[in-house]
């Protein structure tokens, strides 16, 4: 007598069928997550801005200098466990992390700019020769020149 074992085969997806290949699951609830593709030196970019390689087994690459260190002559190759994508046309690109208070820094000194900008463009409406009126609208925000 011979057993037949059940084999399940794996969820095929048409090539024409929606893909959501840079899913990511099991993230730690104290980082921010990214895929950072390997161009125009991105990849170093990112590090010296304080992100990490996330390993295969989905821990940080936590032995690289911390952001604001001097590293230029102490660069590290990456390790072989670091996950990544090939994401077309030859890009490769790499899941990386950075500590939600970092990431939040950053985007704040982000909105710093934009909101400089904008009140920049909202004091020159009352300029002689200028009229009519341009609204901003942005999500919880709503402003008028």
């Amino acid at each position: 007598m011979t057993t037949r074992k059940s084999t399940t085969k794996p969820k095929r997806v048409p090539v024409s069928g929606a893909r959501d290949i840079l899913n990511v699951n099991n993230m730690k609830e104290t980082h921010k997550y990214r895929w950072v593709n390997d161009i125009d030196n991105r990849i170093q970019r990112f590090q010296d801005a304080g992100y990490q390689f996330v390993t295969a087994d989905g821990h940080l690459e936590d032995d690289r200098p911390i952001a604001g260190e001097e590293s230029l002559h102490n660069t590290k190759q990456q390790s072989k466990g670091v996950v990544f994508k090939n994401v077309g046309k030859g890009t490769t690109s790499y899941l990386m992390a950075i500590p939600k208070e970092y990431y939040k820094d950053d985007q704040d000194s982000k909105q710093s700019r934009i909101d400089q900008t904008e009140s920049a463009l909202k004091n020159a409406s009352g300029q002689d020769g200028r009229y009519g009126d341009v609204d901003i609208s942005r999500a919880g925000r709503v402003g008028k020149l």
